[in-house]
């Protein structure tokens, strides 16, 4: 893993922490709906060539809210689901 995976994981580490102090507890369904939304800002940050930082910011939340759905919600791992593993 190169020093910029690492550092975008520490991002989202933090932004995950926060996100879940300022809304614990979302239903999936919000959960979702947030991903598909922070997914359309990413989209706009990058065909509108906005600066590489703010394209970092909303990649952060799209990876944040993709966790959440994962790890929040019990959609995943109550399935049997087994993480990936690397090659």
């Amino acid at each position: 893993m190169s020093s910029e995976d690492e550092d975008f994981f520490a991002l989202v580490r933090r932004e995950v922490t926060k996100a879940r102090k300022k809304f614990p507890n979302q239903s999936h369904w919000k959960t979702l709906c947030a991903l598909t939304e922070e997914v359309g800002e990413l989209n706009q940050a990058v065909l509108q060539h906005k600066a590489p930082g703010d394209i970092m910011s909303e990649a952060v939340q799209v990876a944040v809210m993709a966790m959440r759905v994962v790890n929040d919600t019990g959609l995943v791992w109550a399935t049997g689901i087994e993480a990936v593993e690397e090659e």
